[in-house]
């Protein structure tokens, strides 16, 4: 085994069962969740706290700032030279992150799509700008529904994304991450999905929110207002951010925003979960990755049959 993959959606306990399977084989744990990656945002985000990274190495979390324009192809870079600096030590890397492309590219290569020209990715931009979102999802659910499907449709990048690369290949972007990948870093991985009850996660994803605004959630958002009073568009990607920015600006109450922030984070938790479902097979699936009996599951599989 030269490492361990770890995936799921929000709040099944990912983070809790890389802590335990790191401390168990002196291995690190390295991040493949963009939105754990920006230094930003510490609660909204879930990122492990300073006990934790006291307790056990981590790497590429809060590394990178949010008008950092880096790619899936920039962060398996920087994981692979975290990698090659753990089997020198003889420590094995733990890589953990939501079912995401940054998990699926790990897994099976990057797919290689052709460059997308500056002008028809400045048009695409323009276009979002000027027509808004909401025309641009719909004119993305016609040109790649089943991307169109698996995201949020006021994500602009996303949207963006695949607008781009449709019309500067006349393919759909999932069908290009379908086909000639890359050679996966990925070989001789266990690969664990934690895959719990529907309704399980939905109780987690909400008692997970509760938490975040009592541990200062709200302040947390504020403090990332610009002199406009506005929050960078990559971090209105997090969960709970764009919501409580409304209320911070008088548009709802606090309680429609928490509730928001819910029903955004339910709402991701089931696209991850089919997400997984399509992308993920043959990976070892398992319940909640806070629970003993997950842990000794997992550890199950790295001995001899």
């Amino acid at each position: 085994m030269e490492g361990i993959l770890i995936a799921g959606p929000t709040a099944s306990g990912k983070s809790a069962l890389a802590m335990a399977l790191a401390e168990q084989f002196g291995g690190e744990i390295i991040n493949a969740d963009v939105m754990q990656s920006y230094r930003e945002v510490r609660i909204l985000s879930a990122r492990p706290s300073p006990g934790d990274e006291e307790r056990i190495p981590h790497h590429l979390y809060g590394y990178q700032n949010a008008q950092d324009d880096t790619s899936v192809a920039d962060w398996m870079e920087a994981a692979l030279t975290v990698i090659t600096a753990c089997k020198a030590a003889e420590r094995i890397p733990v890589v953990v992150g939501g079912a995401s492309l940054y998990i699926t590219c790990f897994d099976q290569g990057l797919a290689q799509i052709p460059p997308v020209p500056s002008d028809i990715r400045a048009s695409v931009r323009e276009r979002i700008k000027n027509e808004g979102v909401d025309v641009c999802y719909a004119m993305l659910e016609k040109a790649d529904p089943r991307l169109a499907g698996r995201i949020a449709p006021n994500d602009k990048q996303r949207i963006a994304r695949g607008l781009e690369v449709f019309e500067a290949t006349g393919k759909p972007l999932t069908d290009w991450q379908e086909e000639t990948h890359s050679e996966p870093p990925a070989r001789n991985y266990l690969r664990l999905l934690l895959e719990p009850e529907r309704a399980l996660v939905y109780q987690r994803c909400e008692r997970r929110l509760d938490a975040m605004m009592s541990e200062g959630a709200l302040e947390e958002v504020d403090s990332l207002r610009d002199a406009r009073g506005d929050i960078h568009p990559a971090l209105k990607r997090i969960h709970g951010v764009a919501p409580l920015l409304s209320h911070l600006r008088g548009e709802i109450t606090l309680a429609k925003a928490v509730s928001a922030a819910k029903q955004h984070t339910r709402n991701y938790a089931k696209r991850q979960t089919t997400w997984a479902r399509h992308r993920l097979g043959g990976w070892h699936r398992l319940g909640t990755g806070d629970s003993p009996e997950t842990v000794g599951k997992a550890l199950s599989f790295t001995k001899p049959a």
